[in-house]
């Protein structure tokens, strides 16, 4: 009897598989979507181990019967197989993390009710259709303030908004009103066109307690914006009441260019308004207005603080320093500060509408000139007052 001890040593071998199943979940919420992506890793381990592979065999004959072990399987050997699968989940965990995004839109729709005060006369037609012309009180959008006005709705072209008035007393003439007035509200800013002045004008005809110069005016850019197209309208006339007589009343159209003063304006084009669309709404004065085809201007006043340089002036549409002697820089002495009229492009004693207008100057003249007939407004007897008032429409 033979006792054959055979060990056999497998050597175990590891597979390793690594599946990655990417799931892509579109959750769309309204408005957003969240995709989850899950990468499963599937690590499966087959330790086919042989450990303890001795086998002892007993043969008992001689024959080779007896089974040796090889690496093949032995019937004798004992095989220990041991499958380890190991199922990992990587990445966004699949407890469905559903990262819900719920974008939860929430509106929120206010409702205020409100009524907006008055801004303009236009407002206040709008909303009283009808409505008789008088003084009325807004809040002016550009100073978020309660003021009063004084709203023409019965002139055509508008509604229109009182801006300014200025008053001559009869008998008297420009160079009567004296230097210091003159100073404070047409030299030395502020001046009238920005606000200031003797009051609000709150009367498109001479008030009972003028008995003298008066000058009453709103702030001019705060009624006017940036780009937006206007109608200006310049009015005048001689006496009062029943005696009111050489009436003149036009308009046109202009598109506001951010100025209302000479003095900061950076370029001519700034320094007027182009007028255009002419409306006569009034007309007694048997003046020949001088209409030819040309470009007309409202020019706007300067100040002692403007170097008297190519500014606009009533001198037949041209500026100072190129139209000598006519409007020479010497004139200046004349107290033409805060000067403001409707001219023509052109180089002559005509005129559309009244040249200057207010003219305050130390000469024999009305706070009126017009140099198509200067006998008329201008160089007259002045035994009349004279009033002129600028009004403001919306295009």
């Amino acid at each position: 009897t033979s006792s054959t001890s055979t060990s056999t040593t497998t050597t175990s071998t590891t597979t390793i598989t690594t599946t990655t199943i990417t799931t892509t979940t579109t959750t769309s919420t309204s408005t957003s979507t969240t995709s989850t992506t899950t990468t499963t890793s599937t690590s499966t381990t087959s330790s086919t181990s042989t450990t303890t592979t001795s086998t002892t065999t007993k043969t008992a004959t001689t024959t080779s019967t007896s089974k040796t072990s090889s690496t093949t399987t032995s019937t004798t050997t004992k095989t220990t197989t041991t499958t380890s699968t190991t199922t990992s989940t990587t990445s966004t965990t699949s407890t469905t993390s559903t990262t819900t995004t719920s974008t939860s839109t929430t509106t929120t729709t206010t409702t205020t009710s409100t009524t907006l005060p008055f801004q303009n006369c236009s407002s206040i037609l709008l909303a009283t259709p009808g409505a008789a012309s008088g003084v009325y009180t807004i809040v002016n959008s550009a100073t978020n303030m309660p003021m009063q006005v004084f709203c023409d709705f019965d002139t055509g072209r508008g509604p229109w908004m009182l801006l300014s008035t200025f008053y001559q007393p009869p008998g008297k003439i420009a160079s009567d009103l004296p230097f210091a007035t003159w100073d404070t509200y047409f030299s030395t800013r502020p001046i009238w066109i920005e606000g200031h002045s003797q009051g609000l004008p709150l009367s498109a005809e001479p008030g009972a307690a003028d008995n003298d110069f008066a000058f009453r005016s709103v702030n001019w850019t705060n009624f006017l914006v940036n780009g937006a197209g206007y109608r200006l309208r310049q009015r005048f006339f001689r006496g009062t009441g029943a005696n009111k007589a050489k009436v003149f009343d036009v308009s046109y159209a202009f598109v506001y260019n951010g100025y209302t003063l000479q003095d900061n304006a950076p370029d001519a084009s700034k320094q007027a308004y182009i007028l255009t669309d002419r409306v006569v709404h009034n007309d007694t004065t048997n003046i020949n207005w001088d209409v030819k085809v040309e470009t007309v201007r409202f020019y706007l006043p300067f100040t002692s603080s403007k170097t008297v340089v190519n500014v606009y002036t009533g001198c037949r549409g041209y500026f100072y320093g190129q139209e000598v002697p006519v409007c020479v820089p010497s004139y200046i002495g004349d107290r033409i500060y805060g000067s403001a009229g409707i001219i023509g492009a052109t180089a002559d004693n005509g005129g559309p509408a009244a040249t200057w207008a207010p003219y305050l100057t130390n000469g024999n003249n009305d706070i009126v000139y017009c140099h198509s007939n200067s006998s008329v407004y201008g160089l007259s007897d002045h035994s009349n007052s004279v009033f002129l008032s600028y009004w403001l429409a919306r295009q």
